[in-house]
C-alpha cells in the first residue's frame, strides 16, 4: 500500500478537528495568506518548455503546412498555436522582422509587404513533442515591447526562430489577420498584404535554365512564353502551365561551335511579346525581332542593325548600326512597306557628336508618336557645330524642325510634355505652350543624374554616385538601396516598376509606384524585370526567388 495514501484518512480529520477550532477571523487571515503564497503565472525567461506538433491542418492564405517534414513547422503550446517568424513566411503574411543582435533583440511590424510562399522543407519527419525556449532578448511588435513575465502566452524560441502565438492580441489587434479555426478546416488563416498566385513550370523550363537563372520570359493575360531546351521557344497556357507547345526554334548561333543557339531575350509590352536575338558577328550580323501571337503563330517585325518600335498599325526604324548616315528614318503603315520618312540632311535616333574632327554617338529609343507627328533625336548633318537635340517630323509632309534648342541625349513624352536632361539639369517642355521650365539644377559632382524617368507628370532621377533613386522633391524611394534598373509598365505606362541591389540597408527588393507616386506593391522577393506586365490592376511576372510566375493584385492601384 502508498503510505502516502494509508495516512491521507487520518491527516483529512486532524484538518476538520483544526479548522473547527480557530475563528473565523484567523481563518480569513490564514486563506488569505496562503492565496499570497501561491505562485502567479510568469513566463521565465530562458526556460525550456515543452511544444507539440498541432494534430489539425493548419493554412496560410491557401497555402497548407506540412508540419510533419517543416525545417519551421507551427507548434502547439498551452493549447494555442505558434507561428514561425522566419525572413520568408513573416513577409508572406505582410510582416517584417529586423534582428538587432541581444541586446535590442527582434523588431517585427506589419508592414503589407509580400513574398512568395517557399516552405521550408526537409527530408526528416518531425517528432511529434519537441521543446523550445522562452527567449530572453527583447522584443517588439509594431514599436510597442513585449514583456515576457506578463503573457499569458510568451514567445518562444524554436530551432533559433521566434514563434509567437496566434492570439486575438498579436493575430489579429497586432497584424490585422482574419484567422478562424473548424473541426474541418483546422487553422485557417488570411493577411491583408497582396496574395501571390504561383505558377510551376514544366520541367522543360527548369532544365533549360539550370546554366541561365534569369533565362527568357513573358507573359501575359492567357500565356507564358519561355526559352525550352535545345532553343525552342515554347508557350504554356496559364490555366494549365505544365502542358506547352513549341512556336519557334532559334537558329544555331553561325559563329559559335555548331551546337550553341543564339542569345534570346523575351519581352511583354501589353501586347504580343517580342522575342529578340542577334545572329552573326558584331558587324556582319543581324538583330532580329520577332512578334509571338497568341494563336502560336509568329511574325519577323524587324532584321538588320535598327531600332524599332510600334505605334498601333504603324511602325518607325531607324539605322543604328556602323557606318550610319543621313536620312536613316524609316515609316511603315498598315498599307504600305518601309519607306522613307524626313530628310538626308539629318541622322536620325542617334545621341550623336561632332568636333569636326570626330564623331560618334550611340542609338537611342527615344521616339514618340502623336498623330501624324513623330518624336525623336536628330542630328543636322548640313550645319557646323550642329548638336543632337529633339526634333518633330511630320509624316506627311517630311519637314523636320527641331523642338528645343538645348542638346538633348535623351528623353521622355508624356502626354504632351517633354522630360529630359541638358547640363546635367532635368527640364521639362510643354509642347502646348511651347515652354521650358527647369525642374532639376546641377547636382555637385561627383553627384550626377544618371538616369530619369517620368510618371504622371512626376520626374524619378538616380543619382550617379549612390545609385539611389529620387523623387523630383529629393526624397530616396528606399533610402540606401541602390537602384538595379526601373521600368515604366502597364496599359498606359502608369506604374514604375524597381528592383534594387541587395543591400543591408535595402529593405524591399522589388517595387511598384503608383501614377500618384505611392507605393502599391512592394516585396522581399527579385522581379525579372523584363517579364513584368500589369493589366488593369492585376500584376504578372516571374519571381527570380521562388523560381515561379506570379500572378497579383497592386493594393489601392487606383
Amino acid at each position: 500500500m502508498n503510505p502516502r495514501s494509508a495516512l491521507n484518512p487520518l491527516f483529512q480529520n486532524m484538518r476538520k478537528r483544526f479548522t473547527a477550532s480557530i475563528g473565523p477571523l484567523l481563518l480569513l487571515i490564514l486563506l488569505t495568506m496562503s492565496m499570497m503564497m501561491l505562485p502567479t503565472f510568469s513566463a521565465q525567461v530562458g526556460s525550456t518548455v515543452r511544444v507539440t506538433l498541432p494534430a489539425f491542418k493548419v493554412t496560410l492564405n491557401g497555402e497548407v503546412m506540412d508540419p510533419a517534414f517543416s525545417q519551421y513547422p507551427v507548434i502547439f503550446y498551452k493549447d494555442i498555436t505558434y507561428f514561425p517568424m522566419t525572413y520568408t513566411y513573416c513577409r508572406f503574411l505582410g510582416l517584417e522582422t529586423t534582428w538587432k543582435g541581444q541586446k535590442e533583440g527582434l523588431l517585427i511590424e506589419a508592414t503589407g509587404v509580400t513574398a512568395a510562399y517557399r516552405p521550408y522543407i526537409t527530408t526528416v519527419r518531425n517528432s511529434r513533442s519537441q521543446t523550445a525556449v522562452i527567449p530572453a532578448y527583447p522584443i517588439q511588435i509594431n514599436g510597442l515591447k513585449i514583456d515576457q513575465t506578463k503573457e499569458p502566452y510568451p514567445l518562444l524560441s524554436f530551432r533559433n526562430i521566434t514563434y509567437f502565438p496566434i492570439t486575438w492580441k498579436f493575430g489579429s489587434e497586432a497584424f490585422g489577420w482574419d484567422y478562424h479555426f473548424d473541426l474541418q478546416n483546422g487553422l485557417v488563416i488570411r493577411s491583408s498584404n497582396p496574395k501571390l498566385n504561383q505558377i510551376r513550370l514544366s520541367d522543360d523550363w527548369t532544365e533549360a535554365g539550370e546554366d541561365n537563372p534569369q533565362k527568357p520570359i513573358a507573359i501575359t493575360t492567357e500565356h507564358i512564353y519561355y526559352q525550352g531546351t535545345k532553343g525552342r521557344i515554347m508557350q504554356a497556357s496559364l490555366a494549365d502551365p505544365l502542358r506547352s507547345w513549341q512556336v519557334y526554334q532559334l537558329p544555331v548561333w553561325s559563329y559559335g561551335d555548331g551546337t550553341t543557339y543564339v542569345n534570346a531575350s523575351l519581352t511583354g509590352n501589353n501586347g504580343d511579346p517580342l522575342l529578340s536575338y542577334h545572329q552573326g558577328g558584331a558587324i556582319m550580323g543581324s538583330n532580329v525581332l520577332v512578334s509571338l501571337k497568341a494563336d502560336g503563330a509568329t511574325a519577323v517585325l524587324n532584321e538588320g542593325y535598327y531600332y524599332f518600335k510600334a505605334f498601333g498599325d504603324d511602325s518607325v526604324r531607324t539605322y543604328t548600326g556602323p557606318a550610319p548616315s543621313g536620312g536613316n528614318l524609316e515609316v511603315k503603315t498598315s498599307t504600305t512597306d518601309w519607306k522613307k520618312a524626313g530628310s538626308s540632311d539629318y541622322l536620325y535616333g542617334w545621341a550623336w557628336r561632332s568636333d569636326g574632327a570626330s564623331s560618334g554617338g550611340t542609338g537611342s529609343d527615344s521616339v514618340y508618336k502623336s498623330g501624324d507627328q513623330l518624336y525623336l533625336l536628330a542630328f543636322d548633318l548640313t550645319k557646323p557645330g550642329s548638336t543632337t537635340g529633339i526634333y518633330r517630323v511630320n509624316l506627311q509632309t517630311n519637314d523636320t524642325v527641331r523642338v528645343v534648342d538645348r542638346e538633348v541625349l535623351g528623353f521622355q513624352m508624356d502626354g504632351e510634355t517633354f522630360y529630359y536632361q541638358s547640363g546635367g539639369s532635368l527640364y521639362r517642355y510643354d509642347l502646348n505652350e511651347s515652354k521650358e521650365n527647369l525642374m532639376k539644377s546641377p547636382l555637385i559632382p561627383p553627384n550626377g543624374i544618371h538616369w530619369f524617368t517620368a510618371l504622371n507628370g512626376s520626374v524619378y532621377w538616380q543619382d550617379a554616385q549612390s545609385r539611389m533613386l529620387y523623387d523630383q522633391t529629393g526624397k530616396p524611394v528606399q533610402d540606401g538601396a541602390p537602384l538595379l534598373e526601373a521600368q515604366l509598365k502597364g496599359d498606359q505606362n502608369e506604374f514604375l516598376v524597381c528592383t534594387f541591389e541587395d543591400q543591408p540597408a535595402t529593405k524591399y527588393i522589388s517595387m511598384i509606384l503608383g501614377r500618384h507616386g505611392d507605393v502599391v506593391f512592394k516585396t522581399s522577393d527579385r522581379m525579372s524585370l523584363e517579364s513584368v506586365m500589369i493589366s488593369g490592376n492585376t500584376l504578372y511576372f516571374y519571381n527570380l526567388t521562388s523560381g515561379t510566375v506570379c500572378v497579383g493584385s497592386l493594393a489601392g492601384a487606383f
